[in-house]
């Protein structure tokens, strides 16, 4: 039978965990935790990424800021972007089945994309803003990177999750009445970051796949990192040190 995610609305907060650059601000980092997580899921972020470039000795990272935002609470107490009808006996493409709460998921949208806005316009390039997220924060990411931004950003991190219907226009099965379904915004020379989880149960490998395909077949290119024993559900050490060097990679 289908479960229903607790749909009240919980806690209005919508803080950040913000690292401010150390020297000049040239670059900024924003990344959206995954579901019952808070921004504290990237807090070693800054210090991988200052040791990533300190061993390459080719800049330096000081300048960079970090955004990390917290999402709302559900009445339970707990870290959720949006809240979802997730369906156990769907098929196997099941998270791209889900019946999302539309007004929760266009209110984190819009946020998200005013702190993007924002970090473009404090530092003049969009080319210097990189945006990711795992798991449905990555979903939230993916989505604001491709329809909510006047221009591509300087990277994209998806961490354990995957483009969904809602992000990519027409998809099989169609969409439900009052769900969003615009036509895929290309952003070809944006970089597409991909770390995968092998044994991944719920954007399980098929689903990523196929997803990926669509916004590849539309010429944007995505690196992807496959760690074939991982999970969805269990932390892995692995996740955020990629990222990091991902993350030097383009500067």
């Amino acid at each position: 039978m289908p479960r229903r995610r607790k749909k009240k609305k919980g806690s209005t907060s919508e803080a950040e965990l913000i690292v401010e650059p150390k020297n000049e601000h040239t670059h900024t980092v924003i990344m959206l935790h995954g579901t019952y997580y808070d921004g504290t899921e990237f807090e070693d972020l800054p210090d991988l990424v200052r040791q990533e470039v300190k061993q390459r000795g080719s800049w330096d990272a000081d300048g960079i800021k970090y955004i990390f935002p917290h999402s709302p609470l559900n009445e339970d107490g707990d870290n959720f972007w949006y809240d979802y009808l997730a369906d156990d006996d769907a098929h196997e493409m099941q998270c791209d089945n889900d019946e999302i709460d539309l007004e929760q998921w266009n209110t984190q949208l819009r946020r998200i994309a005013g702190i993007v806005e924002n970090e473009v316009a404090a530092l003049g390039d969009s080319k210097k803003v990189f945006l990711g997220g795992n798991s449905a924060g990555g979903t939230i990411a993916i989505h604001v990177a491709l329809h909510h931004c006047a221009a591509p950003l300087g990277g994209l991190f998806c961490l354990r999750t995957c483009p969904m219907r809602h992000s990519l226009g027409p998809a099989e099965p169609k969409p439900g009445k009052g769900e969003p379904d615009g036509s895929l915004l290309t952003a070809t020379v944006m970089p597409v970051f991909a770390y995968q989880a092998g044994c991944d149960d719920t954007y399980i490998p098929e689903l990523q796949a196929r997803n990926y395909s669509v916004i590849e077949d539309a010429g944007i290119v995505v690196t992807k990192h496959v760690k074939p024993d991982g999970t969805h559900d269990e932390d892995d050490p692995e996740e955020n040190p990629k990222v990091a060097e991902w993350i030097a990679d383009l500067l």
